[in-house]
Parts: structure tokens; sequence; C-alpha cells
């Protein structure tokens, strides 16, 4: 509940979210709470906050952020989720571009992550330097998974999500894609990681 945790400074925000460093009172351990509203003026963001609770209960990877749970307000719902050190890739690209070195490290990372979510029949669909946070020796991890979705046998699925700079030409041209979207996004990463500069 939101009794056992003690909030702390803003570390993130995103379109529909900030996210918080948080002390866990009953040991002292740091976590970060995303904070989502529930409600925005134009509807309930209740079921899209859900997706991303069920998929990120769902999933267990070492490049992929672990999810302890989440507790609700009034007005929020919180999503507890393993802190990151080192911040997010592109925070880092804003101080300097990373050797081709670390970023074919950090890249390949990625890779493993997107791989398990696809043997599991999850697209992400958001792949960019923003949700890819730094740990400790080089480790990274996926997050931000509220655009995500489970495809059918039919391994295809529709909706105009994600990035723009990022998305793939079928998202863009509302077309029916695969899980090729998050093969091409992390092209762009890499190409963003190297030079510095968005490809589009």
């Amino acid at each position: 509940s939101s009794d056992d945790f003690e909030i702390r400074r803003k570390i993130g925000s995103g379109g529909f979210s900030l996210v918080h460093e948080a002390i866990y009172k009953p040991d002292q351990s740091s976590w970060a709470i995303k904070i989502m509203r529930r409600f925005t003026r134009e509807e309930s963001n209740f079921s899209i906050i859900m997706n991303e609770v069920d998929l990120l209960d769902e999933v267990d990877h070492p490049n992929i952020i672990k999810f302890l749970g989440f507790y609700t307000t009034d007005e929020e719902i919180h999503l507890v989720l393993e802190l990151a050190p080192k911040g997010d890739l592109a925070h880092r690209l804003l101080k300097r571009v990373l050797s081709e070195r670390r970023a074919k490290l950090y890249v390949l990372q990625v890779a493993e992550a997107l791989e398990y979510l696809h043997e599991n029949q999850i697209i992400h669909r958001d792949v960019k330097a923003l949700n890819v946070l730094v740990m400790n020796n080089d480790q990274v991890k996926l997050t931000d998974f509220g655009s995500a979705t489970m495809v059918d046998s039919s391994g295809f699925t529709r909706g105009d999500v994600g990035t723009p700079y990022s998305r793939a030409p079928e998202i863009i041209l509302n077309q029916d894609y695969s899980k090729n979207v998050d093969w091409w996004s992390l092209g762009v990463l890499l190409y963003e990681l190297v030079t510095g500069e968005q490809p589009f």
C-alpha cells in the first residue's frame, strides 16, 4: 500500500506518467514508483494501465525491468519497479554518443529481451533510448510496456502506437504488422546510440 513507501525525488516522466525514487519502509530498499492517473480528460486509462501490469507480471528476463506489484489511490495507480541506478539511455545521449563497443553491448541485451518477448507472443512496440534503463556493470533493461500487446497465433496485430521517429513503416501506414516492428525500432536505437541523432 502507499503507507509502505516513502516517495522521494522525481527521476523520470513520460506522456502519461511520472517516475519517482521511493523507499520501501519495511526493509529500506530502493524502488522506482511509476505514477499514472486513472483518468484523463478524454477517457479512463485504467484498461491501458492494467494491460501493462498484466504483461509485466508475466515476464521474467534479466534484460527486462523487474515488477514488484502495484497499489492504487483514488486518482492514481502506482507501479513498483526495479530502480535503475544509472537512468535511461536517452539522458546518456544528451551527454555524449556511445562507443561502438558499448552500443553493441547494449543493443545485444535489448535484442535478448525482445527475443524472449517474441517467444512469448508479446510485441513491445516502443523500443527507444528512453525505454532502455542502465543498471550497474553495463547491464541494460527494457522498460515501459504501456504500448506492448500480445498477438494471437497469426503473429499479426494492428494499432497506431509507439514513438513517431522509431516506428516501423507498417505502423505508420496503418497496416497489419508482426514482431518485426520491434527489430526496426532496435535498428533505429543502434543508429541513435552511435551517432547521437535520430535517423528520421
